[in-house]
C-alpha cells in the first residue's frame, strides 16, 4: 500500500497538466492557403435580351379577300415559298376592260397621227414627239396603259411569298379575311441570325474582343448556348456601361426573340497572385486577410482585383508563398495564436 501511494501524482501536478491541455485545446484551428501566382479564369457576368438580326413585318400591298392562307405561328418557311393569295376575279375583269379600252384608244391615236402628218412634215424630232405625246393623252391611251400596268402590279402582289427563310410569328390574318392595302399581315425572322444585346462595365470593355466566345442561358431554362461577341459600341453611357452584341453560334431554333438570358464571358488573366474568396474579410469597406506567421494570425489590408467566384486577385498587400487563413477567420484578431490544420 505504501509503495502504491508513493507512485500516485500529487493533486497539484494533476491540475497543472489539465490546465496546460485545456489551453492547447482552446487554440482556434484554421486551414491555410499558400499564395501563388497562377492564371485566373475571370468571368464577366451580365444579362441581356435576344434579338433577331433579320426580322421583317410584312405589310399588305393589295386590297382584296384572301382565298389561301398557309400561315401559322412558329411555322418555318423557306424564301420564295407561297404564303398567301388573293381573289383575282375582279382584277382579271378590270384587265380585260382596260385591254379593250386600250385597243379603242390606240385606233383613235393612230388616226390622229395620220391627220397631223402633213403639218408635222419637216418639223424637228422634239416637236414631233411632243405632238405625238399630246395626241396619245387626248386619245386616252396614256391613262389606259398606266392603269393596265397598275393592275398587273396588283396581280403580281396578289400572291405573297416569304421574303426570307425563317420562322413565322405574330400572324394577324386568316383565310377568307378582307385585307386592305397597308394592313399588317405577319412577322418573319431568321432563327439562324439571333443576337444577344447586353451591357458590361467600362472597366471590362478592354478585356472583351470581337470574336470572343461566351455562354448564354435563358432565364427559364438550364441549358447553355454558345455565343460569339459580334460588336462593341464604342460609347460609355451615363451609368458607366458599354453595349455589346453576341451572335448565337448554334441551335437558334430553341431560342426566341425577346427571351431574357444571362451572359457569361470567360476572360483568362495571366499570372496573377490569387487567394481563395474565403480568405477575404471586410472592414470599413476595405479588404482584409489574416496571414499565419509562426503560429500567429496577422491582420493585413489588401487591394483586390478581379474575381471569378472562387478566387480573388490580390494587387497589393500579400507576397508569394505567404499563408492566408481561409477558415475560422471571423473570430480572429491580430496576433491571435492559432493551430494550423495540416
Amino acid at each position: 500500500m505504501l509503495s502504491l501511494n508513493a507512485c500516485r501524482p500529487t493533486t497539484a501536478h494533476v491540475q497543472k497538466k489539465t490546465v496546460t491541455l485545456n489551453l492547447k485545446a482552446k487554440l482556434p484551428r484554421v486551414k491555410t492557403y499558400k499564395c501563388i501566382y497562377r492564371d485566373l479564369d475571370y468571368q464577366i457576368e451580365t444579362s441581356g435580351k435576344i434579338r433577331a438580326d433579320r426580322q421583317l413585318k410584312v405589310i399588305a400591298e393589295v386590297t382584296g379577300r384572301l382565298i389561301t392562307c398557309n400561315l401559322s405561328n412558329n411555322s418555318v418557311v423557306t424564301q420564295g415559298s407561297q404564303l398567301l393569295s388573293y381573289d383575282l376575279k375582279s382584277v382579271d375583269l378590270q384587265i380585260e376592260k382596260i385591254k379593250n379600252s386600250i385597243f379603242t384608244s390606240r385606233m383613235a391615236f393612230e388616226s390622229d397621227i395620220l391627220s397631223q402628218e402633213s403639218l408635222l412634215k419637216g418639223k424637228s424630232k422634239g416637236i414631233r414627239d411632243t405632238v405625238y405625246r399630246k395626241l396619245k393623252v387626248d386619245a386616252g391611251l396614256s391613262a389606259a396603259e398606266i392603269e393596265l400596268r397598275s393592275l398587273f402590279d396588283i396581280r403580281k402582289n396578289a400572291v405573297v411569298r416569304a421574303p426570307i427563310s425563317g420562322t413565322i410569328a405574330d400572324v394577324k390574318i386568316q383565310n377568307g379575311m378582307y385585307i386592305r392595302n397597308g394592313d399588317e399581315l405577319f412577322t418573319i425572322y431568321s432563327h439562324n441570325e439571333l443576337t444577344v444585346e447586353t451591357k458590361i462595365l467600362e472597366s471590362d470593355v478592354a478585356s472583351v474582343k470581337v470574336g470572343q466566345l461566351g455562354v448564354i442561358r435563358p432565364i427559364a431554362s438550364d441549358k447553355d448556348y454558345q455565343a460569339r461577341v459580334s460588336g462593341i459600341n464604342p460609347l460609355v453611357d451615363e451609368s458607366g456601361m458599354v453595349s455589346i452584341k453576341l451572335a448565337v453560334v448554334n441551335d437558334g431554333q430553341s431560342l426566341l426573340p425577346g427571351m431574357h438570358v444571362t451572359v457569361n464571358i470567360s476572360i483568362p488573366v495571366k499570372h496573377v497572385l490569387l487567394v481563395p474568396k474565403d480568405a477575404i474579410l471586410f472592414k470599413n469597406s476595405r479588404g482584409v486577410v489574416f496571414t499565419m506567421d509562426k503560429g500567429l494570425a496577422k491582420w493585413s489590408y489588401v487591394v483586390m482585383g478581379r474575381e471569378n467566384g472562387n478566387y480573388v486577385e490580390i494587387l497589393d498587400g500579400l507576397a508569394q508563398n505567404q499563408k492566408v487563413i481561409i477558415s475560422n477567420n471571423l473570430q480572429l484578431s491580430h496576433d491571435t495564436r492559432v493551430e494550423e490544420i495540416k
